[in-house]
């Protein structure tokens, strides 16, 4: 290995360790300020977004549904029928 692509090999792994450090620190200066890191709010928002769209999906024709789901007419149906007979079996 030469000369020049040792530097720009160290001058990468210099690089790289800055970045873990500052990583490091700013996650440390982070919790000793008692800063929470992921608030709870956009969670229920995106909670609600998801189980809407999921209702739109669900609650659609069936082409628009499978298209939506990306998903052929066979492994459509048979999720269809196993979510059924588990509702049916979650009853008893």
């Amino acid at each position: 290995m030469d000369a020049n692509a040792q530097h720009a090999l160290m001058a990468r792994q210099a690089a790289g360790m800055v970045v873990v450090m500052v990583t490091f620190v700013v996650n440390r200066l982070r919790r000793i300020s008692g800063e929470e890191a992921i608030p709870y709010g956009p969670r229920t928002h995106a909670e609600r977004h998801r189980q809407s769209t999921l209702q739109l999906m669900y609650n659609y024709n069936d082409v628009e549904c499978v298209a939506m789901l990306r998903m052929r007419r066979v492994p459509f149906f048979l999720y269809v029928t196993c979510s059924e007979i588990e509702a049916l079996y979650l009853r008893q």
